[in-house]
């Protein structure tokens, strides 16, 4: 399911949204910029902490006041969002600047010639939720500077590899031993063979937390995938399970065990 993963991109039409992570439709959006009057009355700019008092004594119908009170809750929730009304009249073409809204969650991202600068999540995949927090921590430092810096991103990734490692039993010592162990434990055999293959373990690895020179983006975007598949393989998948087992009726339950025994 990880594997999947389509960064957001300019010039794509479907993405994983940066907010729900699923691989959705995106909708373009060009923007307008309308002159705002010096006075800034509402629904410009609210003082949102005296909005009710606003409410209550606005002498506006029930319908437009609703309406505005709807759009201050909007603001006040600090994403961007799109009027629900068509383009204003005397507005001008802002340059350079677009906005993409998800077809599965209707949010919106801000975008300046070709990077997405709001929400800033990071160009990796979506982190397993299942993973622990101390990982999670690790894998969306590395997402933030995927761009910046692929080497520094790869060992946090090595880095967070080894926590996993931890986390599952093993040492966290050494990855070869300790993914060696997965294996036998129940680890698909071809992740091993990814993590050789992206030189996190074997005899030419650098140890986790360290730079090798020779990372680059394709070895952390496989970095990326290969913690999430340990993290479904050895902590989602038992979850399930456990979970899909503890839902059968506590008589089926009984005659389950009283076959094991």
């Amino acid at each position: 399911m990880y594997m999947n993963h389509v960064p957001p991109s300019l010039t794509k039409t479907a993405f994983n949204c940066s907010y729900c992570g699923a691989l959705a439709k995106q909708f373009w959006y060009s923007t307008r910029a309308q002159h705002c009057p010096e006075d800034r009355p509402l629904p410009y700019f609210v003082d949102v902490d005296r909005r009710n008092n606003f409410y209550s004594n606005t002498s506006v119908d029930e319908e437009t006041k609703e309406g505005m009170k709807k759009w201050v809750d909007q603001m006040a929730e600090g994403y961007p969002f799109l009027a629900d009304k068509g383009e204003y009249p005397f507005s001008i073409l802002v340059s350079n600047l677009s906005i993409s809204k998800c077809f599965n969650c209707n949010r919106i991202a801000i975008w300046i010639y070709d990077k997405q600068v709001y929400p800033q999540r990071g160009e990796g995949p979506i982190p397993n939720p299942d993973l622990p927090p101390d990982i999670i921590k690790d894998y969306q430092e590395a997402s933030s500077i995927l761009d910046l810096s692929p080497r520094g991103a790869a060992a946090l990734l090595r880095l967070a590899i080894q926590k996993l490692c931890k986390e599952l039993g093993q040492s966290g010592e050494n990855l070869n031993r300790d993914i060696k162990a997965l294996v036998e434990a129940g680890l698909d055999p071809i992740i091993q063979k990814s993590l050789d293959a992206v030189r996190v373990i074997g005899n030419n690895a650098v140890h986790p937390g360290e730079i090798d020179l020779r990372d680059n983006r394709e070895t952390v975007e496989s970095l990326f995938n290969i913690i999430n598949l340990i993290a479904e393989r050895m902590i989602s998948y038992p979850k399930h399970v456990d979970q899909v087992y503890s839902s059968l009726p506590e008589e089926i339950l009984n005659q389950i065990k009283k076959r094991d025994s």
